[in-house]
């Protein structure tokens, strides 16, 4: 993952059309949850699975950097 810790909106083309992501660190989808008064319960990178993908190249890289980054969550309840 290039440039990991430079927060905000980001643009890449895919399929032709240019896509705008906002991209933040981990540590701070963590504090969002947190200060939105959600407890997490568990975090998930979605690790890939090699028999999902037809090819061995394709496999390895997606072993590069998680594609998707789960949170399972309960929020807090108020006093």
């Amino acid at each position: 993952m290039d440039d990991y810790f430079l927060i905000g909106e980001r643009v890449e083309l895919w399929i032709d059309e240019k896509v705008v992501k906002v991209y933040r660190t981990i540590e701070q989808y963590f504090k969002i949850l947190q200060d939105c008064q959600f407890n997490i319960i568990n975090l998930s990178e979605a690790t890939p699975d090699q028999s999902s993908f037809s090819s061995e190249k394709e496999w390895k890289k997606c072993q590069r950097i998680p594609l998707f980054l789960l949170f399972a969550c309960e929020k807090r309840r108020r006093k």
